[in-house]
């Protein structure tokens, strides 16, 4: 009953959300790292802005954690045991990348075109060695695609970026 809890960062360890444990808690989405193998009982139940939930792993054992919900679960595609859905939720392959032949500039500015489920969370990160990333944007894709502009470009000899999962 947390009601004004709106974000959560799970560390490495965690393997498991008991049951009840957001029950009612005002998180928007949520990322759970590839250690996590068990949701207990309403862990997330009737949480009313929670929209997405994103899995770095493997499919795990569930128990009704989405009890109440109206959300859509996101998985690395390369991740095992996944099917179309998980606790009564819809599952969908999170896919989103960037559009071929859409960087450029734009309005004087560089930019590019992301593509993805409606809904899904992505993450743009910057870099001007490959080693060293800074994120830059952490949003949802409010429709299918979104075009995603650096106002900062311009300061950098080079700069990489890279569309990851949040």
């Amino acid at each position: 009953n947390c009601t004004k809890l709106q974000s959560v960062i799970f560390g490495a360890r965690v393997s498991q959300i008991g049951q009840f444990a957001f029950a009612y808690a005002a998180l928007a989405s949520a990322t759970l790292r590839a250690s996590v193998t068990n949701i207990g009982k309403a862990a997330f139940e009737f949480a009313p802005n929670l929209s997405t939930v994103c899995f770095a792993g493997g499919a795990p054992t569930v128990d009704d954690p989405f009890l109440g919900n109206n959300l859509y679960v996101y998985y690395a595609p390369a991740a095992n045991g996944w099917g179309p859905a998980l606790g009564g939720r819809p599952a969908i392959p999170w896919t989103v990348s960037n559009l071929a032949n859409t960087a450029g500039l734009d309005g004087g500015q560089f930019g590019f075109t992301i593509i993805g489920p409606a809904l899904a969370p992505f993450a743009v990160d910057a870099s001007t060695n490959l080693l060293d990333w800074s994120s830059v944007l952490s949003v949802e894709l409010k429709t299918s695609e979104y075009r995603f502009t650096d106002p900062q470009w311009s300061s950098f000899n080079r700069r990489f970026y890279r569309v990851r999962m949040p």
